[in-house]
């Protein structure tokens, strides 16, 4: 069975909003947002990944402060230490 998420981004966020949301992901990640010129990048970046931190911690039960992501040499991500995550998004 496949499973869509999607998540409607505000048009505005309180900063005290964007600062808490912003604890949840990983430091290598905020670098990335506050690289960003446009806001609404900014937005999309830090909130794209608390959305697959929200399905890998439902999905697998893990609790978002042990989710570590590594990265190959072409940047693709993938959840450090689980093969199991592999297993259930393979494509055939």
């Amino acid at each position: 069975m496949i499973k869509i998420f999607a998540l409607k981004i505000p048009g505005e966020i309180e900063p005290e909003i964007f600062l808490k949301w912003s604890t949840k992901v990983s430091k290598e990640r905020m670098e990335k947002v506050s690289r960003f010129f446009r806001k609404e990048d900014a937005m999309r970046s830090l909130f794209s990944e608390l959305l697959v931190r929200a399905v890998i911690s439902k999905e697998f039960n893990i609790p978002n402060e042990e989710i570590k992501f590594t990265y190959n040499q072409y940047g693709k991500p993938s959840l450090k230490n689980s093969k199991s995550f592999f297993q259930c998004f393979s494509f055939r």
